[in-house]
């Protein structure tokens, strides 16, 4: 028996109705079908389980979703939990669980689009130790399989975003991320952007220029290593 959700934790406005995608898998190859039994516990907002019996053949897999409705007087950054449980009919010893967060959006947001090294660890210490609450829209790299970038619509639930690219001399920010925070600051968002390459990836863009204030650039490259080629006359002159 395997239950996994697709996200641990949604984040909605206070009023929202969001669902949760469980895969239940059962991994019994020779058994006959099972009928796995779901339960709830634990919560305090409205949730419901959407299919509380599921029939699974051996190897068979079902996606069960689980509704909760976040109450319309939550304030910032308030959260609650839901331990779903699944068990076996035909082995009742055999169950699994997992919990799952809803929560409503914290004041701050942190975008993290790093692409080789990851930095994010950098930045949630120094928001832990002012004690300032976040939540976190990871990119994922934008070369393998990835969660999407930030919408427009969710970038307007927070009041600050911190949006941190790393050491991407690729692709920074793409014309949607920037049409995104365009509409984003229009509306009266605050941006913190670390961009080690931006400039370099995309050049003076409108976005730059008209919302990050930039007049112009310069590209300073620093070589810090030389590799001569065997046999060549100026290998001799490098001291290595």
């Amino acid at each position: 028996l395997s239950l996994t959700p697709t996200e641990q934790t949604l984040v909605a406005p206070a009023g929202s109705l969001v669902t949760h995608t469980l895969r239940l898998r059962n991994t019994g190859e020779l058994l006959p079908t099972d009928t796995f039994t779901l339960s709830l516990s634990s919560h305090r907002w409205p949730t419901t389980l959407l299919s509380p019996t599921v029939p699974l053949s051996p190897c068979a897999v079902a996606y069960i979703s689980v509704t909760t409705g976040i109450p319309p007087d939550m304030a910032w950054n308030e959260k609650d939990t839901v331990i779903i449980t699944a068990q076996s009919t035909l082995s009742p010893t055999l169950w699994q669980t997992v919990t799952l967060t809803t929560k409503t959006p914290a004041p701050i947001l942190l975008v993290d689009d790093d692409r080789w090294y990851d930095q994010q660890p950098v930045y949630r210490a120094a928001l832990d130790s002012q004690s300032l609450p976040y939540d976190v829209w990871d990119v994922g790299g934008k070369i393998s399989p990835q969660r999407p970038s930030v919408p427009t619509d969710t970038l307007r639930w927070y009041s600050q975003v911190i949006w941190f690219t790393g050491y991407d001399w690729y692709q920074t920010l793409t014309p949607a991320d920037e049409a995104a925070l365009r509409a984003y600051l229009d509306d009266g968002g605050r941006l913190f952007l670390s961009g080690q390459d931006y400039l370099y990836t995309t050049g003076l863009t409108d976005f730059a220029r008209d919302y990050l204030g930039v007049g112009d650039y310069t590209e300073d490259l620093t070589v810090t290593q030389v590799i001569g080629v065997p046999g060549h006359p100026v290998l001799s002159l490098i001291h290595i």
